[in-house]
């Protein structure tokens, strides 16, 4: 557009995206472990690939933002940036299961029996609130768990780590409260 006495008028600036912090500014712990320990693979194994673990969470929060892109700009770069957050959980858990022995597969293992992960375990509600209402409840669960596994767990660096990571949902949580609050 042109000013008949200035010229060309300034383009308007587009609004400022709000940047919402996703993890927690305290630093994670070192990955040790105080020994070689398979039994510590099972619960370990639930939070990385399990219907209520790390996997689920990246695949169903990058889902979820590529959904709302168009119509939820903020939430989505923010369910990208959350997706990136529990990729590196997800890192820090396989760490941990080779350092103990194992190995960071896609297969949880409850009550003997081994569940590879898969497409089904996500949610793909396509509706905002219910999603930010089932990302909500995951958070809760997650967060309660980790700490519930960093005071079962004896080795106090895994201990260490689970807390640290319980930081991070914490804050999830908050977010997600706060997003639906906002709708």
């Amino acid at each position: 557009m042109m000013n008949r006495k200035n010229g060309p008028m300034p383009r308007r600036a587009e609004p400022e995206r709000q940047v919402i912090a996703v993890t927690d500014p305290s630093p994670y712990p070192p990955v040790e472990v105080d020994q070689k320990n398979t039994h510590l693979l099972v619960p370990l194994s639930l939070d990385l690939a399990s219907a209520s673990g790390e996997l689920t969470a990246i695949y169903q929060y990058i889902y979820q933002s590529i959904l709302l892109q168009e119509s939820y700009p903020v939430i989505a770069d923010t369910l990208r940036r959350i997706a990136i957050v529990e990729m590196h959980h997800m890192n820090i858990l396989g760490q941990i299961m080779v350092k103990l022995g194992g190995s960071p597969r896609a297969i949880s293992q409850f009550g003997g029996r081994a569940t590879p992960w898969n497409g089904t375990m996500p949610s793909y509600t396509k509706e905002i609130k219910q999603m930010l209402q089932v990302d909500l409840k995951s958070e809760q669960d997650t967060y309660h768990r980790y700490l519930l596994q960093a005071h079962r767990i004896s080795d106090p660096n895994i201990s260490s780590i689970l807390r640290r990571i319980a930081l991070d949902e914490e804050l999830h949580i908050k977010i997600f409260e706060r997003f639906l609050t906002e709708l």
